[in-house]
């Protein structure tokens, strides 16, 4: 038995599991270093990575038995020496699997320490999970008075390669004691079981609102389980625009496909290191103030549509933030993300209305978009060597590659930056208002889907004779309805006043109409709804060129800001101007500030 133990062990050291201990027995069960039966000696690894045990504890069993089921996500994968801890409950059975660098051992001994019942016990008999390996039962007596224990496992060969967790021991969560002010007098731990059982409990009684405070509970793993207080299916896609324009929310269709929506508050742990998948996705009358401070992820859709949620910090803890984990929550209004975040997803927030602004930290290298509608603008930390921000707008440090736009930073008509070589993908997504896009020559890479969602964009102008070799064949998702025109013309992406009075090049007027106003071999035009100006006038002072249009309406006056240079005037590439409307203009246009883009 032994040998096939040993070859267990190596085998899942080879698979690199560094898999743990055989039946050398846990605590006092052991063979005595002097007498390791027919066990060879063991050799002493070369360049040992580290030096520590670590002990994996599984998920709650009512029996021993029951650990020989153990799979892959029923015990924690902590490889941290010191100060592990996690929640156990009393009355329950745990597996605790050794995983050691010194792979050649095969005995460890193992104390338990501040136990204040003799029941509470380390089995000396291991349980054998086929795929897993070994686990030596831990046993919570339900007389236990201790607070929490400590469990150390040392190497008997090497005493210095050893490790320790400390559990905190809490009552069973007893089912008959829910109510809608769900409160815990004592530290309770809950299951995963336990925390689908409130849930269900919440789904069978719509008619009661519930105020749920776990902040006295440990969560099995330290982890709100995927779809913990969601009732609706994760496979279930929603056409939410079409839902908004035929309702004016979603709320409606969520609480009759089942959403918890009778959920008013809770508060979680700061024991919390996870948040599960769709864990309180759709919950949209949950107020949720502050996250865990122990927080390490929150995963996909974790609170999905949650727009009670009023958090405005994501712990500095956290090192994952999943995709669309707060997607549509219209009550958070600002947000600060962890100081040492790696990678940002955009679509984290993604349709959230209200966040103006978000800071991208140094730290961050890597930026994933999505083809949802960002609302928020781009503010990234001077310190970053992988993006900046211009005008809200997220780039590249040194600003040849586009990465997105904001909904905001884009109305009628848009024009891609001349220092822009690059546009990845969903850089512009969900841009509603997008009409007419200018992209220029300089631009010879366009990622996959680089423009997606523009629902109501009609015309491409692409400074290039054709496609680009740089460009993928799927570069506009989707192409139907959409004008396509490939200019070819210039390599200058400023229009020029020239002293002959030309002005060169095609502009475009963003605002809330579908004007347009052209310049073109010095020919100076406005464009609304096929009505062209009778007669145009301009004039120069200084930095700025006033020009004037009379039309069968009326009179059109704007102001452009220029720049001399050494052959004339050319514009800015994007001017503030004004609008006056004189006569008999009728049309009811913005008379605001509007900027006007080649």
């Amino acid at each position: 038995m032994k040998k096939i133990l040993k070859m267990l062990f190596i085998s899942f050291f080879t698979l690199g599991l560094l898999a743990c201990s055989n039946d050398a027995g846990g605590g006092n069960n052991q063979d005595s270093p002097d007498n390791p039966g027919d066990v060879e000696n063991p050799v002493e690894p070369e360049t040992p990575e580290h030096k520590y045990i670590s002990i994996r504890l599984g998920k709650t069993c009512e029996t021993k038995e029951e650990i020989s089921s153990y799979e892959s996500f029923d015990y924690i994968c902590d490889d941290e020496f010191e100060d592990k801890n996690a929640g156990i409950a009393k009355g329950s059975y745990y597996g605790l699997q050794l995983v050691s660098i010194n792979y050649s051992s095969d005995y460890f001994t193992l104390s338990v320490e501040g136990n204040l019942s003799s029941q509470t016990v380390i089995s000396k008999e291991w349980v054998n999970a086929p795929s897993y390996g070994s686990f030596y039962p831990l046993y919570i007596a339900d007389d236990e008075t201790a607070e929490s224990i400590k469990i150390t496992a040392t190497d008997i060969y090497d005493e210095t390669i050893k490790g320790s967790i400390t559990f905190e021991i809490c009552e069973k969560f007893n089912h008959e004691d829910i109510s809608t002010t769900l409160t815990f007098d004592k530290k309770t731990f809950l299951t995963t079981d336990d925390v689908l059982f409130i849930r269900d409990t919440i789904s069978n009684n719509k008619e009661s609102d519930y105020n749920l405070d776990f902040s006295n509970c440990r969560f099995e793993f330290d982890k709100v389980p995927g779809s913990a207080f969601c009732t609706i299916s994760s496979s279930r896609s929603y056409n939410w625009d079409s839902i908004i324009e035929r309702d004016g929310s979603a709320d409606k269709v969520l609480e009759e496909d089942g959403a918890l929506v009778n959920i008013k508050s809770i508060t979680l742990p700061d024991t919390i290191k996870e948040i599960g998948s769709h864990a309180f996705a759709y919950c949209y009358n949950m107020k949720l103030k502050k996250l865990p401070v122990s927080l390490q992820t929150i995963n996909w859709d974790a609170f999905l549509y949650c727009k009670a949620i009023t958090v405005n910090k994501v712990p500095d803890s956290v090192t994952r933030l999943g995709q669309s984990a707060f997607a549509r929550c219209d009550g958070i209004t600002a947000v600060e993300l962890p100081k040492e975040l790696t990678i940002f997803d955009i679509s984290t927030f993604d349709d959230c209305k209200n966040i103006s602004e978000i800071e991208i930290p140094a730290t961050v290298t890597t930026v994933r978009s999505s083809n949802g509608a960002t609302y928020f603008d781009f503010n990234v930390n001077a310190g970053n060597e992988n993006y900046k921000s211009a005008g809200g707008i997220l780039y590249s440090k040194d600003g040849k590659t586009l990465y997105k736009i904001p909904v905001s930073k884009v109305g009628y008509s848009y024009s891609i930056p001349a220092t822009v070589t690059a546009i990845s993908s969903n850089a512009l997504a969900n841009l509603d208002k997008l009409n007419t896009l200018y992209i220029p020559s300089s631009v010879i890479t366009m990622e996959r889907y680089a423009i997606v969602n523009c629902s109501n964009l009609k015309t491409i102008n692409i400074d290039f004779s054709e496609k680009p070799a740089g460009w993928d064949d799927n570069w506009l998702w989707w192409s139907t309805g959409k004008t396509i025109n490939f200019t070819g013309t210039t390599n200058e992406n400023s229009g020029s006043f020239e002293n002959s009075g030309s002005l060169n090049g095609t502009y475009t007027i963003k605002n809330n109409t579908s004007g347009q106003l052209k310049f073109s071999n010095g020919t100076m035009e406005f464009i609304y709804t096929g009505m062209t100006r009778n007669t145009y006038s301009y004039e120069v002072s200084g930095s700025i060129l006033s020009v004037t249009w009379e039309t069968a309406q009326g009179t059109f006056v704007g102001q452009f800001d220029i720049e001399e240079t050494e052959t004339g005037y050319k514009f800015l590439k994007k001017d503030d101007i004004a609008l006056s409307w004189i006569g008999t203009w009728t049309h009811a246009a913005s008379t605001d500030e509007i900027e006007i883009y080649k």
